[in-house]
């Protein structure tokens, strides 16, 4: 009856992820007083096991840790968990505008505490290549890249082309075909190298609505934002808006920005909004910094004495400061 009031459609289309609810419900109850853990650590805040996994653990008086795994946005639950490791100010702030997102008889934590500690990837500095990359997402309209290849290749800059791990055997064909229209085209192949050893071919990169812009900017590589195909979602994940990736509006601009790449930079402060270990004592040794700080949380070490420590959930924040200016390292 209340799904019908709320979305009529929702009962016909999901009402067997809905039942499934309860199955989880009971598999974890049995587990967890099975196991009886005396933390439980999840990376994904919103799947149907975890907010079961979760509810059983509020129940159960079991303290839960997560570990953010990738961008996320307004739509996301609010943070229910006594321990959230985030990525950035920038996640934290998003997670702020989430607190809404609960059921009125959700239970969460007494506390809820934040802590700012880099996205969890090992994504290395480096020098930087004398190619343009070109990170494209699934689905990429075949034409738009051929035309975005096309304003890159005429300012006389060799190119590496990277595609989304989720294209096609034949997306991937299609793509290398492009290779009799550019000779100095090379590809980068997300199964087989990483985000570390691309950046190493490159001077900057070239995308539109990806999470790449982040990924190679951590890396020390500069990234422009350009719209290859309109989706309708400009400037998606805030980059620009952030001051992380130069918004190049057009070909013209796009081209004048290529043309000088010796003038771009990363922006420290923008990245380390998203990634707050960026350039700090503990970049690239970010899982080392979670596991480090759930040993002495069960150790009984106060959260406010530990690195990237951000308050509660639900508080004011303010920017990270910068290493050397946050709290007392946590022994790892």
């Amino acid at each position: 009856k209340v799904l019908r009031q709320k979305e009529p459609q929702l009962v016909h289309k999901s009402i067997d992820g809905f039942l499934r609810v309860h199955i989880w419900l009971f598999y974890f109850a049995f587990s967890l007083k099975r196991v009886q853990p005396k933390l439980v650590l999840m990376s994904n805040d919103h799947n149907t096991p975890n907010r079961a996994l979760l509810s059983v653990c509020r129940l159960l008086r079991i303290k839960t840790a997560y570990v953010q795994h990738a961008s996320v946005s307004e739509r996301f639950p609010a943070l229910r968990f006594d321990y959230a490791f985030l990525d950035g100010s920038v996640a934290r702030a998003t997670y702020q505008r989430c607190e809404g997102n609960q059921c009125h008889t959700a239970s969460p934590p007494y506390e809820r505490h934040v802590f700012l500690a880099g996205v969890q990837k090992r994504l290395t500095a480096s020098d930087r290549g004398e190619s343009v990359g070109v990170a494209i997402k699934h689905k990429n309209d075949i034409v738009a890249v051929r035309h975005l290849l096309h304003q890159v290749s005429r300012v006389h800059w060799s190119i590496v082309l990277r595609w989304h791990p989720g294209a096609s055997p034949a997306e991937v064909e299609m793509l290398k075909s492009l290779r009799d229209e550019f000779d100095d085209l090379s590809f980068s192949d997300p199964k087989e190298e990483s985000v570390s050893d691309f950046v190493t071919r490159i001077r900057c990169l070239v995308a539109g609505n990806t999470g790449i812009h982040l990924e190679t900017s951590i890396c020390g590589v500069p990234s422009i934002y350009y719209v290859i195909e309109d989706d309708g979602a400009f400037d998606y994940y805030g980059f620009v808006a952030q001051g992380l990736s130069i918004h190049a509006p057009d070909d013209e601009a796009l081209g004048s920005l290529l043309a000088d790449l010796d003038s771009l930079s990363v922006n420290t402060d923008a990245v380390r909004a998203y990634s707050a270990t960026f350039r700090t004592e503990w970049q690239g040794q970010e899982g080392e910094l979670v596991s480090s700080h759930i040993k002495a949380l069960l150790n009984g070490v106060a959260p406010c004495k530990l690195w990237g420590y951000d308050g509660q959930a639900g508080a004011d924040s303010s920017m990270p400061k910068l290493a050397g200016e946050q709290a007392a390292l946590s022994g790892a």
